[in-house]
């Protein structure tokens, strides 16, 4: 592997290393001592952000031609999960804050809520990522394509576990139910409903 690609892979798992560490109870719990829970998401954000300029820097370092030359369909398929996964990107934030979420207000979640597309999967915005991570390689299949996904498919498998950990200590019983009763990553398209 090209030396480039080597430092597209170590900054690729350099990002989800610090993302995870911005948003581990324990470092929130230290930053709370000096930041409120909506100073810390914005510096989460503006972190993450500022974080993935390097990245953007490294993944264009390098490119490389195709690994293989793809056939029609095979290009097809990638670009179908890639916008499948942009559109549920879409669907599954649309519940969601957007001032909240990026840190510019005060969230309120005293209780565990469960709308939109969660109510079928329990990490609609995982799932969208893994669309997009694997529709991409699929898409056009580059060395840098690759890394991306097999690093970051990593990355939200492992964060998927801690995040459920915090919200089984957050949540409790209620969270242990919702786990019961919704998948993790794909979707139930026909649910019984609670009589």
């Amino acid at each position: 592997m090209e030396s480039s690609c080597v430092n597209l892979a170590g900054w690729l798992v350099g990002y989800f290393a610090l993302h995870s560490l911005m948003a581990a109870t324990a470092v929130k719990g230290w930053l709370g001592r000096w930041l409120t829970s909506q100073q810390h998401r914005l510096l989460f954000n503006t972190s993450a952000l500022l974080m993935l300029v390097p990245v953007v820097y490294a993944y264009y370092q390098c490119q490389q031609p195709p690994l293989w030359q793809s056939s029609l369909l095979q290009r097809i398929v990638g670009a179908l999960l890639f916008v499948s996964g942009a559109a549920l990107l879409w669907r599954a934030f649309r519940p969601y804050d957007t001032a909240a979420f990026l840190g510019l207000k005060k969230e309120h979640y005293n209780e565990l809520v469960i709308q939109g597309m969660g109510r079928y999967m329990r990490h609609p915005l995982y799932s969208a990522s893994f669309l997009l991570l694997w529709g991409l390689p699929l898409w056009l299949p580059t060395l840098a394509h690759g890394l991306i996904a097999v690093i970051g498919s990593i990355y939200l498998l492992i964060g998927t576990y801690w995040e459920e950990q915090k919200l089984l200590r957050e949540f409790g019983a209620a969270y242990q139910q919702y786990k019961r009763e919704v998948p993790r990553f794909w979707p139930i398209l026909f649910r019984k409903q609670k009589k």
